[in-house]
């Protein structure tokens, strides 16, 4: 429990916009598509998301069990495109390493 909280905390905090994506596309027939705003965060029809009242990780935990559990749910769902952002991080990286060091070769 402890390590998915985490991830989900993470999630929400460093790709805040892929984790309201999946909670906006899998989650919005919770309570009428309208959970979210029912609970304070901001209305789904409001797609500038104008209103938002504190970054989604301090929403989704400053909630009960509910909001961390779809927090969890979410961040399962994101967690492939994470690893594939993360991943091309990493070579992006790799590759300035080499390019720098390739420069101070010379």
């Amino acid at each position: 429990w402890k390590s998915e909280v985490m991830r989900a905390r993470g999630f929400a905090r460093d790709f805040p916009t892929l984790m309201l994506h999946a909670l906006e596309t899998e989650f919005r027939n919770w309570e009428n598509y309208t959970w979210m705003q029912g609970l304070g965060y901001y209305s789904l029809k409001n797609k500038n998301r104008e209103t938002l009242e504190k970054p989604l990780d301090e929403w989704l935990f400053s909630g009960g069990v509910g909001r961390v559990s779809v927090a969890i749910l979410a961040a399962q769902l994101c967690a492939p495109t994470v690893k594939e952002i993360q991943e091309q991080r990493r070579v992006k990286l790799v590759e300035d390493y080499e390019k720098s060091f390739e420069s101070n070769e010379k």
